[in-house]
């Protein structure tokens, strides 16, 4: 197991686990990134999915869909980006990339902006009576 993890470019330390996780022995738990929590390089960060960095100049994680589950008019997702200069450590901001018909956008935010743009949003869905039940969202019917 050890040679495998290894083999991968991860590597194996044994932790104590709180008394309320139950989960098998040697079972490694693989994060969206595909990466383990541990930074393993320090030329990128731990959320970069390490593809075309240097030719792009920017660190970039994987692109998250913002899917409703339903088919809808406008396409959006988000990702991490940071500029990859050597010798300057770049704080991430959070892009969102928002496309319809042949006409994309893209804006980039600050963390704290993006932030306070959940914050927004959580509010203004309140307003609209809109309420997670069952890991989805639930929406008021049309009148």
């Amino acid at each position: 197991m050890i040679a495998v993890i290894g083999g991968e470019g991860w590597s194996a330390q044994s932790v104590v686990l709180a008394p309320d996780i139950e989960r098998p022995c040697g079972h490694v738990y693989r994060y969206a990134t595909g990466r383990l929590a541990v930074r393993d390089s320090a030329d990128h960060p731990s959320w970069c999915s390490r593809a075309g960095c240097r030719e792009r100049r920017q660190h970039r994680s994987r692109r998250l869909p913002v899917s409703s589950g339903r088919p809808e008019v406008v396409r959006a997702d988000v990702a991490l980006v940071a500029g990859d200069i050597p010798g300057m450590d770049m704080p991430p901001r959070v892009t969102l990339r928002v496309s319809e018909d042949d006409v994309c956008r893209e804006i980039v935010l600050s963390t704290a902006q993006a932030a306070v743009l959940v914050h927004r949003l959580r509010q203004l869905l309140d307003l609209s009576g809109a309420r997670p039940r069952n890991g989805r969202w639930r929406f008021p019917p049309r009148c």
